[in-house]
C-alpha cells in the first residue's frame, strides 16, 4: 500500500449501532468480523439462512457506505460452527451473486463463533476496480479466482490435474496444489513475486510440512515469497490439502490476515493493510469483567506481536462494554497496560449490544514501525486514564473530546455551547499535531439526543464547507457518563 490517505470508518444506518462494520483505507474496504445479528441489539436475526443473509447485507452496506458497490468485493470468507453447514451458506451466497461468472472468491470454513452466532463473514473490496474471472482449463472450481485491478484473489485451489485429477501420492498432490496457484497467477498476468498472502488448509496439520515443501518447491526458486498461514479446516474427503493465494502487483505487502493462533481458531484475528493494522473485535473470552478485560487487552498485545509489532504500535484502541458500569475494571487494566501516561494511545468507550456474556470487546488501530506522540488540549485532561489524542507516523486520532471550557473545567450551559467547544477542541488538537481540518478524514460525534443532530451538522458544514477533501461526519445516538450533550473523536492524516 501506497502512503496512507484515506483512512475512516463505516457505520451501519441506524444511528444507535455504535460499532462500524468495516473501515475503508485508501481504496481497500476491510469487513471483518461480521455476524448475523442486528446491529443495534446484538440479537441473532434466526437461523443460519436468515444470519447468513444479515451478514451478507452488513457486508454490501460496509462497501456501499464506503463509496462502492457489491462489484468491487474481491474476496469473502464464511466460517460457521459445525462442517454440515458449509454448504448450506451456498444459498444465500448465490443469491447476492447470481451470476456464476461474476462472483468474488468464497470459501467457507469451520470456526468457534460466539454464543448464539452461527455464521461469520469477512470481506475485502477494491473500491475503482470490478472483477474479472479467470480459471484453469480442465480444472472446475465452485468458487473463482478474480482480478480486480492490481489485486489477485483465489478460493481454494486444490491439486487437481487438468487431464489426471486429483493425485493419489500426497507430495504429488501437494505439488499440483501449488502448480495450479502458479498457472493462476500466470492467466491473471501476475507473477510469482507478486504474492502476498498464501493460506494452506487440512483436515488437520499432518500434511502441512509437506505442504510447506511443495509450496517452496513450486515458488521459492522463482522469487515467491508470501505470508503463509497453516489452517486446519475441513475439506472434501478426496482432497488432503488446498491452498489459497492473494497477489498484488509489484509485490508490496499490501494485505495480510493476522493470525494470534491458527491452531486455536481458524477465523483471522484481523488484517495488516501495509503499514496498518486491523483487528476489528478483539474479546476476553469469559470471566467477570476484570478478567475479560485483561485477557481483551492480552490479545491486543499478542495480535501486535503476530502482525510484527507490539504495543507501541497502537494509534487507537475503540472499546466496547456491554455495561458502562465497568469503567472502573476499564480504567485500571488500561493503566497496566499503559503506565506511561505521557505515552498512551487514545482510547474510546462506548455501550454495545455484545454476544451473550462478553463484555469487553476491542477494535484496534495501530501502525507499523511509526513512533507516537501523544497530542494536548491545553487546560483539559481526561479524568479517566486517556490521552487526549495521539500522531502516530502520519495518522492523528483522539479519544472522545467533551465540551468544557478548557482551563476552567466549566461544563457547557447547554448542547449547542457544547457543540461549539468541541469544535474548537478539534481545531485545537489537530494544530498540536501539526493539522488542520483539511488532513481530517472522520469525525465521529456521540450524542445523547437525536435532535442535538442538527447542531452537529451545521457546525460541521461550517468547518467542512470548501475543503478540497471530503472528510466522514459518523452521528451516534447513544448513552454516555456525563450526559446527553455532544462529544466528537477524531481520525486525521497527514
Amino acid at each position: 500500500m501506497s502512503k496512507l490517505n484515506e483512512l475512516f470508518e463505516i457505520y451501519p444506518g441506524d444511528a444507535s449501532a455504535t460499532m462500524p462494520l468495516g473501515v475503508r483505507a485508501n481504496d481497500l474496504v476491510y469487513a471483518g468480523g461480521l455476524a448475523g445479528t442486528d446491529p443495534v441489539t446484538g440479537a441473532p436475526t434466526g437461523d443460519l439462512l436468515a444470519q447468513t443473509e444479515t451478514a451478507l447485507k452488513h457486508l454490501a452496506a460496509a462497501v456501499e457506505g464506503a463509496g462502492g458497490s457489491t462489484d468491487n468485493i474481491g474476496r469473502a470468507v464464511a466460517f460457521v460452527t459445525r462442517a454440515e453447514d458449509r454448504m448450506a451458506v451456498y444459498d444465500p451466497w448465490d443469491a447476492m451473486f447470481p451470476d456464476a461468472n461474476d462472483r468474488p472468491a468464497f470459501k467457507v470454513l469451520v470456526a468457534d463463533l460466539p454464543p448464539g452466532q452461527l455464521v461469520r463473514i469477512d470481506g475485502l473490496a477494491i473500491l475503482g476496480a470490478r472483477r474479472m474471472r479467470g480459471e484453469i482449463p480442465g480444472v472446475s472450481a465452485r468458487d473463482p479466482s478474480v482480478r480486480l485491478g492490481d489485486w489477485l484473489f483465489t478460493s481454494r485451489v486444490h491439486g487437481i490435474h487438468p487431464e489426471d485429477g486429483v493425485p493419489s501420492d500426497v507430495r504429488t498432490e501437494a505439488v499440483q496444489n501449488f502448480e495450479n496457484l502458479s498457472d493462476l497467477l500466470d492467466i491473471h498476468g501476475f507473477e510469482p513475486s507478486d504474492m502476498v498472502q498464501i493460506t494452506i488448509f487440512g483436515n488437520d496439520s499432518t500434511y502441512f510440512e509437506i505442504a510447506r515443501q511443495a509450496c517452496e518447491q513450486v515458488f521459492l526458486a522463482v522469487g515467491g515469497d508470501p505470508a503463509i498461514e497453516c489452517v486446519a479446516s475441513p475439506l472434501a474427503p478426496k482432497f488432503k490439502i488446498s491452498a489459497e493465494m492473494i497477489a498484488v502487483k509489484g509485490g508490496a505487502p499490501d494485505f495480510a490476515e493476522i493470525y494470534i493462533d491458527t491452531d486455536a481458531s481458524a477465523a483471522p484475528d484481523g488484517a495488516r493493510l501495509g503499514n496498518l493494522i486491523i483487528a476489528p473485535g478483539l474479546d476476553g473470552g469469559s470471566g467477570d469483567a476484570e478478567a475479560q478485560m485483561r485477557a481483551a487487552c492480552t490479545n491486543m498485545v499478542a495480535f501486535a506481536k503476530a502482525a510484527g509489532g507490539g504495543l507501541a504500535d497502537i494509534a487507537r484502541v475503540a472499546i466496547y462494554m456491554a455495561s458502562l458500569d465497568d469503567r472502573p475494571v476499564l480504567n485500571d487494566v488500561w493503566a497496566e497496560c499503559y503506565p506511561d501516561m505521557d505515552n498512551r494511545p487514545p482510547h474510546k468507550y462506548a455501550p454495545a449490544a455484545l454476544p451473550e456474556g462478553g463484555l469487553f470487546r476491542l477494535m484496534v488501530l495501530g501502525l507499523l514501525n511509526a513512533e507516537r506522540q501523544c497530542l494536548v488540549i491545553p487546560g483539559m485532561q481526561h479524568g479517566d486514564p486517556m490521552s487526549m489524542g495521539a500522531r502516530t507516523g502520519n495518522l492523528i486520532a483522539s479519544s472522545r473530546i467533551y465540551g468544557t471550557h478548557a482551563h476552567t473545567g466549566e461544563r457547557a450551559k447547554d448542547a449547542a455551547e457544547a457543540a461549539d467547544l468541541v469544535f474548537d477542541h478539534v481545531t485545537t488538537l489537530l494544530g498540536e499535531g501539526g493539522a488542520d481540518w483539511s488532513n481530517l478524514t472522520q469525525l465521529t460525534a456521540f450524542i445523547g439526543e437525536a435532535e442535538f443532530r442538527g447542531l452537529i451538522e451545521e457546525r460541521w458544514q461550517a468547518r467542512t464547507a470548501g475543503l478540497a477533501s471530503s472528510p466522514r461526519l459518523n452521528v451516534i445516538v447513544t448513552t454516555l457518563a456525563g450526559g446527553p450533550n455532544p462529544r466528537v473523536e477524531i481520525l486525521a492524516l497527514l
